[in-house]
């Protein structure tokens, strides 16, 4: 069962916040701020399905015509904003990515910032994932070449290599990602996402946007 999360904001009820669209310009969240955890979430269908899969919501939010989401899963941290009223035909998400260093204080850690497509062919029948070991090979491998080097830039040679190398696995992680994501919204918001595979064919998959080391 996920820990920590509760927080709803005032005067909102969860049952009835994960309706349809006349309910998304009321502001609510969900956060760690606090260690109780509320019957009406914990029982949930959208939060029992993030505790099968592992990952721990640390963050959610809407307000207005946005959704801020931010989770953990195998050591990475992966926030989110969605507008609301593109979900129903979401065609990609776009991710900011932060992997630390040291997974005992999470002092230095590297954000990436990407760009991926939804590929319904991918992911349909894939079973749960454990690890993103691949997404944590790259990460390792850039941090190796770089130390926290300032001119660190995803047009590198260097970074490039490194990604060519594992951009097919990577695109496969987060064709997963994007599954279990899109299940917790359908239902979170109860509604259905609905794709195109036409759509899908004319798309690149995964787009790397931007690297930095931070060290702190």
């Amino acid at each position: 069962m996920l820990e920590k999360i509760e927080n709803i904001a005032q005067g909102s009820d969860y049952q009835k916040s994960s309706g349809t669209d006349k309910k998304f310009g009321n502001k609510r969240s969900l956060s760690n701020s606090y260690s109780s955890v509320n019957d009406s979430i914990s029982l949930s269908p959208a939060i029992l399905f993030l505790s099968s899969i592992n990952w721990k919501l640390k963050y959610l939010h809407i307000e207005k015509d946005k959704l801020t989401i931010v989770f953990i899963f195998d050591n990475f941290e992966f926030s989110a904003i969605l507008t609301l009223s593109e979900i129903p035909s979401l065609e990609k998400i776009e991710y900011t990515v932060k992997y630390p260093a040291d997974h005992q204080t999470n002092a230095n850690n590297l954000t990436i910032n990407l760009s991926s497509y939804i590929f319904h062919s991918i992911i349909d029948g894939s079973p749960i994932n454990h690890q993103l070991l691949d997404l944590t090979k790259f990460c390792i491998s850039v941090m190796e070449a770089y130390r926290y080097n300032s001119g660190l830039s995803i047009d590198s040679i260097q970074i490039q290599d490194i990604y060519v190398g594992l951009e097919y696995e990577i695109k496969s992680e987060f064709a997963y990602l994007n599954k279990c994501l899109i299940n917790f919204l359908e239902k979170y918001l109860s509604l259905k996402i609905a794709h195109d595979k036409d759509i899908e064919q004319t798309k690149s998959g995964l787009k790397l946007k931007y690297l930095q080391l931070n060290k702190m």
